[in-house]
C-alpha cells in the first residue's frame, strides 16, 4: 500500500514507468525514497519466473528526467529475466552482482549516447562476454531459421565450441532434433505474446554428448514492433540432476529397507504363534508314543505327524532368522575351517554333476557368529546356485577382508564403516533379470512352479546376514550366474572370550516349579510333561497371576516363564516374583533360568 508503482508491476507483471516524480502523486513513502536518493525518472520491471513475479528491479535517474524508450524497456526486460534465473540458481548470485554492477555502468553511458539501440546491444554484447552461462543471440529476420550472431566464454566452456566455429550457424546444433522441430511454433508464439519462455531441455555439445539444463529465452523486437531476433541463456544442471537421482535411489533403499523390515515383523509373529502350536503337536505326539508300544499300529501313524511337524518347524526356524528373531549361540570361529568342515554335506547336496570350487584367502580375520548360521547360509545359496544351473556347472565359494569406506556407503543406508569378512558364492546357471533381483528376498517369493520351492532360501540368508549387522549383494544377469556376496562384520578377538561350559546336574522331580505362559496349549503340555517328571507344578496363565501367586508359594524352587507376552514380558515378570523366593543373600542367589 505504500509502494503502489512497486505493487502494480507486481500485480501485473509488466513494466511501469515513472517518468518525472516531481509531477507525480508519490505516496508518503514514495516521496521519502525519491528525495533520499534524489530519484527523478523510475522504472519497475518485475522479476518473473515460471510466471511467478519474485521481484522487481527499479532503474532509475539521478536528478535529470530520462525518457524510457520501448528499446531501453526491452533490454531492461531482458535482465530484469536473467536477474530472475540468476536468483533462482544460488550459485550465480556472486556473478549476479558483478551483471548488476556491470548494468549500472553502461545506464551511465547510455544517458551520453545518441544510437539508443546501438547502446542496447553493446550493452547485451559486454554481459554476454563476462557471463560464465551459456548465451547466444539470434537476429535473424527469418524465424524459422535463428542463426547464432553471439556465444559467450561460458557457452564456448559449456558446449565445447570456439566462438568462431558456430558464428552464423542455426542454432540447432546445440539442440536435439526433437527442440529443433519445436522451434517455429515456440518462436511465432514468442513474436505474438511478446515475451520469452522458459523451462527445462536437453541440449548437445560439440562431442555429441546430451546434458540437462536449465533455459531461458527473451524475444528483441525492431522499432516497427517485429521480432528480430532472441537471446537465451542456459545453465548445465547436470550436477543438480544427478544429486537428484542420487537422493530418489537413496529414498528408494530407504523405502525397500522399511518394506522389508515390515514384512520381517509380519513374519516373526507368524512364526512366533505357528511355533507354539508346533511344541503342542510335538511334546503330545512324543508324550503318546512313549506309552504305546512300538508294534502298536498307531504308533507309526504319530511318526508321521510327527515328522510333518518337523518339517513345518523347520519352516518356522526360517522364518525366524528372516525375521532376525531365532536363538543363536555366537562364538569366535574361524570362517575358513567352518566352510572347509561343511564341504562335504555341499558336495552331497549340489550333486556329482555339479563341480563345487573352494577358494579361501589366506590373510582373514576370524567373526563373532553362530556357526550353525554359516551352515545355513550356504546351505541355502548352494541349493539356490544347484538349481539354477540346468545340467552340469560349478559353484564358487570364496572369503576374503574386505575394508568398507566412505565411498561405499555412499549408495548403502544403515550400515557401519570398518572391517568385513566377504563371503562370495557364484554360479555360472541362469541368471535372474533386474525384476527378480529386486523381490528376490521377499519371503515366499519364487520362480518355481507350485510346490516346488517355499520362497524362504535367500530371505533367510537376509535375515541371518542383517542379525549380525552384515550386507547382503546380489549381481545377476540371465544367461550369465548369479554371484551372492555376503559381507559379515570381522570379529575384534580382544573383546571376546570362549565361554566356559559348566556341566549341569542331571533333572531330578520332587520340586515345585511355578509355569508362567499365556498359551493355554502350550501350558497345559508344559504342566503335564514337568508333572511326568515327578514335579509339582503352578501354573499361572499371565505375568500377573503369576505375581500373585508366588505369595502363596514361597516354596517354589524355579520359576519358568515364557518371554514375550501381553502386559509384561518374562523378564520383567521375573523381578517382582524373585524378591518372594526365600533367598538369604544376593551372593547365594542362584541364576533363574529364562526360556
Amino acid at each position: 500500500d505504500d509502494h503502489p508503482h512497486i505493487a502494480e508491476a507486481v500485480s501485473s507483471r509488466q513494466p511501469v514507468v515513472l517518468p518525472d516524480t516531481l509531477k507525480a502523486d508519490l505516496t508518503p513513502a514514495e516521496q521519502e525514497v525519491t528525495e533520499l536518493r534524489n530519484l527523478r525518472s523510475i522504472l519497475y520491471i518485475p522479476l518473473v519466473y515460471k510466471k511467478k513475479c519474485i521481484g522487481v528491479l527499479i532503474p532509475s535517474s539521478i536528478g535529470e528526467v530520462y525518457e524510457y524508450t520501448d528499446e531501453v524497456i526491452s533490454v531492461c526486460a531482458m535482465l530484469a529475466g536473467q536477474a530472475a534465473l540468476s536468483l533462482v540458481e544460488a550459485q550465480l548470485a556472486e556473478k549476479q552482482f558483478r551483471y548488476i554492477r556491470d548494468i549500472e555502468q553502461k545506464n551511465k553511458e547510455m544517458e551520453a549516447a545518441q544510437n539508443k539501440i546501438r547502446r542496447s546491444e553493446q550493452r547485451i554484447a559486454d554481459i554476454l562476454q563476462y557471463a560464465d552461462t551459456m548465451s547466444f543471440i539470434s537476429t535473424d529476420a527469418d524465424i524459422d531459421h535463428f542463426r547464432i550472431t553471439e556465444f559467450s566464454p561460458g557457452a564456448e566452456k559449456m558446449f565445447g565450441y570456439k566462438k568462431e566455429e558456430v558464428l552464423g550457424k542455426d542454432v540447432g546444433i546445440l539442440h536435439t532434433e526433437e527442440d529443433v522441430k519445436k522451434f517455429p511454433d515456440a518462436f511465432a508464439s514468442m513474436a505474438e505474446r511478446r515475451q520469452g519462455f522458459s523451462g527445462e531441455s536437453v541440449l548437445v555439445r560439440k562431442n555429441g554428448e546430451q546434458f540437462p539444463a536449465m533455459f531461458r529465452t527473451y524475444p528483441i523486437f525492431d522499432d516497427q514492433g517485429k521480432m528480430k531476433g532472441t537471446i537465451g541463456v542456459s545453465i548445465d544442471i547436470t550436477e543438480r540432476r544427478k544429486a537428484e537421482e542420487d537422493k530418489a535411489r537413496l529414498q528408494e533403499q530407504l523405502a525397500q529397507s522399511q518394506k522389508m523390515e515390515a514384512v520381517g515383523q509380519l513374519a516373526g509373529g507368524i512364526a512366533h504363534d505357528f511355533n507354539n502350536m508346533l511344541s503342542v503337536i510335538l511334546g503330545y505326539s512324543d508324550m503318546i508314543m512313549e506309552k504305546l508300544s512300538e508294534d502298536d499300529p498307531a504308533v507309526q501313524e504319530l511318526r508321521e505327524i510327527h515328522e510333518a511337524a518337523q518339517r513345518s518347524a523347520g519352516l518356522t526356524r526360517q522364518l525366524l532368522a528372516f525375521a532376525r528373531q531365532q536363538t543363536v549361540e555366537p562364538k569366535i570361529i574361524d570362517i575358513n575351517e567352518t566352510i572347509t568342515n561343511l564341504l562335504g554335506m555341499l558336495h552331497r547336496i549340489i550333486g556329482e554333476d555339479i563341480e563345487l570350487t573352494w577358494m579361501p584367502s589366506d590373510d582373514i580375520g576370524t567373526l563373532l557368529m553362530d556357526p550353525s548360521q554359516i551352515d545355513q547360509i550356504l546351505v541355502n545359496l548352494c541349493v539356490n546356485a544347484r538349481e539354477a544351473i540346468p545340467d552340469t556347472g560349478n559353484i564358487t565359494i570364496e572369503t576374503s577382508s574386505v575394508v568398507l569406506d566412505d565411498e561405499y556407503f555412499t549408495n548403502h543406508l544403515d550400515e557401519v564403516h570398518g572391517e568385513y569378512i566377504l563371503v562370495s558364492v557364484s554360479d555360472n546357471g541362469c541368471g535372474m533379470d533386474s525384476d527378480t533381483v529386486s523381490h528376490c528376498l521377499e519371503p515366499f517369493f519364487t520362480t518355481k512352479g507350485p510346490g516346488k520351492g517355499t520362497g524362504l532360501g535367500l530371505p533367510t540368508v537376509f535375515g541371518i546376514v542383517k542379525q549380525n549387522n552384515g550386507l547382503i549383494n546380489i549381481y545377476s544377469e540371465p544367461g550369465q550366474g548369479t554371484t551372492v556376496k555376503i559381507y559379515l562384520p570381522a570379529a575384534d578377538t580382544s573383546e571376546h572370550r570362549q565361554p566356559e561350559h559348566r556341566v549341569r546336574p542331571a533333572v531330578q522331580g520332587g520340586e515345585k516349579i511355578l509355569l508362567v505362559d499365556d498359551d493355554q496349549m502350550v501350558r497345559n503340555l508344559a504342566v503335564k510333561m514337568l508333572e511326568q517328571l515327578g514335579y509339582e507344578v503352578i501354573a499361572a496363565s499371565s505375568p500377573r497371576r503369576a505375581v500373585e501367586l508366588i505369595n502363596d508359594h514361597r516354596d517354589a524352587a524355579l520359576m519358568l516363564t515364557d518371554v514375550v507376552m501381553p502386559d509384561m514380558n518374562g523378564k520383567n515378570c521375573m523381578k517382582p516374583c524373585r524378591k518372594n523366593f526365600p533367598i538369604s543373600s544376593a551372593s547365594t542367589c542362584p541364576d533363574i533360568p529364562q526360556m
